[in-house]
């Protein structure tokens, strides 16, 4: 790769003077010099394992310029991708010819030979488009000596598969609880900080959210998931400060629905009942942006007809949204929803903005404090 040889002594260097010591019983015991080199928490351990890589990535972006394998193109013109590298992971593309899989046999030789990095094949496994026929991929996939797989599967958690071996099922609530967060929920937030979600996907999500209806108006049911019933509590902080920014009025229901910027509550009171005015869209003049002002009149008191026609409507025929009411933007904040849970866990006495009062806040202090100050281990507390 071009490092001078005074470069690559002190590498080697730095690699073949590590030693370890081992405590045992409390003492330390002796001194082992590895025979690989460093360890895998060594500071240097990253940067030479990146070298390795881009040797690696050299070696295969050659082969391709030289015709000798084929990378995957997306679509026709695009550029030739020959492999991708996440970590320790590597996938190769190359067409399902013999020469080109012995040639990527070849170059997987020559990096364990040059690097010391052996490979498990039996972990590895081949995968072949549909337009390969099946009686060829055995014969290919013997030539590595690596299982071949009907599909790709499913990369980075985005499946059960990595958590696989992890003996979950030995573990307490509380492990599993460690597992799940330290594990299973980082694994779709790495998928969605580096590719757009289809389309359809983020239909499939809300479709799973919405199944039995909207989530504000969702029930425990009987006999809930512990992970269900932690996600309902939620509930309680968004019907609070959750207010439905009028659209087209086609998804808010008005005698349900939070729609009504008034204090305390969002929900205006009817003083007089009609069967046929059930959606805010039936208090709209079709076409024109404005409301019925007769109609608003004559269902509700004068405080709530005056915030009613003070809500702005649009001429674009927007879809209604639900927004937060107590932030400037409708966006919402840790800060204002810690607040309005304190208020739900309190006495339920606040401002009338619903942030809760002083009183409220210290008397929460004084239970952590007391739920700290507890004589449990610390494992406890963090349950606690």
């Amino acid at each position: 790769m071009g490092f001078t040889a005074k470069w690559v002594t002190w590498i080697m260097g730095c690699l073949s003077s590590v030693s370890f010591s081992l405590l045992l019983n409390g003492q330390p015991s002796g001194y082992i010099i590895p025979s690989r080199g460093s360890r895998q928490s060594d500071p240097l351990s990253p940067y030479l394992f990146l070298l390795c890589a881009e040797g690696f990535s050299e070696t295969l972006r050659h082969a391709e310029s030289q015709n000798t394998i084929h990378g995957l193109r997306v679509f026709m013109g695009a550029p030739p991708i020959s492999h991708l590298l996440f970590a320790d992971d590597t996938l190769v593309f190359c067409k399902a010819r013999r020469s080109e899989i012995q040639a990527v046999g070849a170059i997987l030789d020559d990096n364990r030979w040059a690097l010391g990095q052996f490979i498990n094949f039996q972990k590895s496994s081949v995968f072949f488009s549909r337009n390969t026929g099946a009686e060829m991929r055995p014969n290919l996939g013997a030539i590595l000596n690596t299982p071949v797989r009907a599909d790709l599967g499913k990369y980075l958690g985005l499946s059960a598969e990595k958590l696989a071996g992890w003996k979950e099922k030995i573990l307490t609530q509380a492990g599993k609880e460690v597992l799940l967060k330290s594990i299973a929920f980082a694994l779709p937030t790495y998928a969605m900080m580096c590719f757009q979600l289809p389309e359809g996907l983020c239909h499939q999500i809300e479709a799973a959210k919405a199944r039995n209806g909207s989530f504000l108006k969702a029930e425990l049911e009987n006999n809930p998931s512990w992970v269900w019933r932690s996600i309902w509590e939620g509930n309680k902080v968004l019907e609070k400060g959750g207010q439905w920014s009028v659209g087209n009025g086609d998804g808010v229901n008005i005698k349900e629905d939070p729609w009504v910027p008034l204090a305390g509550s969002f929900v205006p009171q009817q003083i007089e009942e009609d069967d046929e005015v059930s959606l805010v869209k039936h208090l709209m003049e079709p076409g024109t942006a404005t409301w019925k002002e007769d109609v608003v009149t004559q269902l509700f008191s004068p405080e709530h007809t005056r915030y009613i026609l003070s809500i702005p409507l649009s001429w674009m025929n927007k879809h209604d949204s639900i927004g937060w009411h107590f932030t400037h933007l409708g966006q919402y904040s840790v800060s204002s929803g810690h607040m309005i849970a304190l208020e739900l866990r309190g006495n339920g006495n606040g401002t009338e903005h619903g942030m809760g009062n002083a009183m409220d806040e210290e008397r929460v202090a004084d239970r952590w404090k007391g739920i700290w100050q507890l004589q449990t281990p610390g494992k406890i507390h963090h349950f606690l």
